[in-house]
């Protein structure tokens, strides 16, 4: 089964660093035209730029998720331009901020606005187009920590394990039009928010400790899950809970 991508569209959103931007390289490099979305213009056009270096097709989309009323006109103005959104890939995110006790009411708001509002709003945006053609990806980005736990951050876990709720259902009333919705949720990865939360001297102690692998995860190794699952080689895979972790957990998801 092919993982060819060519004349599908793509909208990796978070896609300007990290994750998200070795997603949109890869659904790229696959033949996909990939809109990265991020709120930092800068970083998305530099992804732009290193996409188009390697022959792969993208426009930026510089926009606030959160914002869903400007999100969707930019969506339709997009698609009436003759272009198509086949793949969603619900990336953006931000972090916990505070431990629990310490969370104010407005960081909580964007928090959820960010990771969960967000990725409802922009699956319904794109899910119409879809439905007419009757093919379409959706992949969520989640956290391994929605599925194991962390003391001390319960309204970032909470957030996280929404989205793997909304690709189960949407999996289940998106199959008969070939729609398909799964989540991928990453062990510890190398990325800006990881480094900006763990000293390398952590980061090593928590890779010991925890990942018999013996390393962190690199975002190609979630952007490989990711195409793949983008492509027609996955149609039969959906509503599943996938974590490329090193054996950091193996339990059920």
């Amino acid at each position: 089964m092919s993982h060819d991508l060519s004349g599908r569209g793509a909208l990796v959103t978070g896609a300007g660093m990290g994750i998200g931007r070795a997603c949109a390289e890869a659904l790229a490099a696959a033949g996909a035209r990939v809109v990265v979305q991020d709120i930092n213009p800068v970083a998305a056009e530099e992804a732009v730029a290193a996409i188009r270096e390697r022959g792969g097709i993208a426009d930026t989309l510089i926009s606030d998720v959160a914002d869903t009323a400007a999100f969707r006109v930019a969506i339709t103005r997009y698609e009436r331009d003759d272009h198509r959104i086949d793949i969603l890939v619900n990336n953006a995110g931000i972090g916990s901020g505070a431990d629990f006790v310490d969370v104010a009411e407005d960081h909580y708001d964007r928090l959820f606005a960010v990771n969960v509002r967000a990725v409802f709003f922009c699956a319904q945006a794109v899910v119409p187009g879809m439905k007419r053609r009757r093919w379409g990806r959706l992949i969520n980005v989640s956290s391994l920590q929605a599925v194991r736990g962390w003391p001390g951050n319960p309204h970032y876990i909470g957030a996280k394990a929404a989205v793997i709720g909304f690709a189960r259902s949407w999996a289940q009333e998106l199959a008969p039009f070939g729609i398909t919705a799964n989540t991928v949720v990453p062990g510890l990865t190398r990325t800006p928010m990881v480094a900006a939360h763990y000293s390398d001297e952590r980061a090593s102690e928590h890779v010991r400790a925890t990942i018999p692998m013996g390393r962190l995860g690199e975002p190609s190794d979630i952007a490989n899950l990711v195409a793949f699952l983008a492509s027609p080689a996955s149609q039969f895979i959906s509503g599943q809970t996938i974590s490329p972790n090193g054996a950091a957990f193996v339990g059920a998801m």
